[in-house]
């Protein structure tokens, strides 16, 4: 008993001094602790427990006016608007048209607290790709996707200038000019005299361009047959209007 009444830690100084210097103590760490708080995005009244909880921001607005417009054979331009005042990140991701959504990198944000900022990064792709994109907004809130936008909206323009260079027992040769736009290849059809319909007969991967024209071979023909042909140029919106028919008939060639 005695021991317990005489040990200074068991001991609390209730005069009014002591009183005093205990309750400045506890004022300056609640001051001390209150920037801490902040840092951590807490505060006295969103805090709770000896840790305390943070209260997540608002995901922010998605993006708007997103573009997307190739600048070169294996380039792409991307531009977009902020529109929130609390995004940490950008995100951009692709596909091509249809296919699964690819992350490319991110790129943070240098417009916290305004808006109406115009973004505008590169993104490289293989030659004759078309790649549609969408920009996302993130902050611990969430993430939020702006429109989708294609680096080219529309299917190829038509080839031209279809013409017979080589005829064979069972194939024929043929010259055109390329597409002026992105295709991806070309399909060349055949048609026997008197059928109504067009045959697939090969298809053309597009190749980074040499020059104006290209060259196909249509073969597996019927000799003495009369054929007509013709081209399209393919991406992965569609294809373009065919080319000007050419009619040709395989045969031997005569040395």
């Amino acid at each position: 008993m005695f021991y317990t009444l005489m040990n200074p830690a068991n001991h609390r100084d209730t005069r009014p001094a002591a009183k005093a210097g205990r309750r400045f103590k506890i004022l300056l760490a609640l001051c001390l602790s209150l920037p801490i708080l902040g840092l951590l995005g807490l505060s006295p009244a969103n805090a709770s427990g000896p840790v305390g909880q943070p209260t997540l921001p608002a995901a922010p607005l998605a993006p708007s006016t997103p573009t997307a417009v190739h600048n070169g054979s294996t380039q792409v331009t991307l531009t977009w608007t902020d529109r929130s005042t609390n995004e940490l990140v950008f995100g951009v991701q692709y596909r091509d048209h249809g296919g699964a959504w690819k992350n490319a990198p991110s790129l943070p944000s240098t417009s916290i607290s305004t808006t109406g900022k115009t973004y505008t990064i590169t993104h490289a792709v293989p030659y004759g790709t078309i790649f549609c994109y969408h920009i996302s907004a993130a902050n611990l809130g969430g993430v939020k996707y702006s429109p989708e936008a294609c680096a080219v909206p529309a299917a190829p323009s038509r080839p031209t200038n279809l013409r017979v260079t080589l005829i064979g027992a069972n194939s024929v040769g043929l010259s055109f000019g390329r597409s002026v736009v992105w295709e991806w290849g070309y399909g060349l059809y055949t048609k026997r005299a008197g059928d109504s319909s067009w045959v697939l007969n090969k298809v053309l991967v597009s190749r980074p361009p040499s020059s104006a024209t290209e060259q196909m071979l249509a073969d597996n023909l019927i000799w003495g047959q009369d054929y007509c042909f013709r081209v399209v140029a393919m991406n992965s919106r569609g294809q373009s209007l065919p080319s000007n028919e050419v009619c040709a008939t395989p045969d031997y060639v005569m040395e």
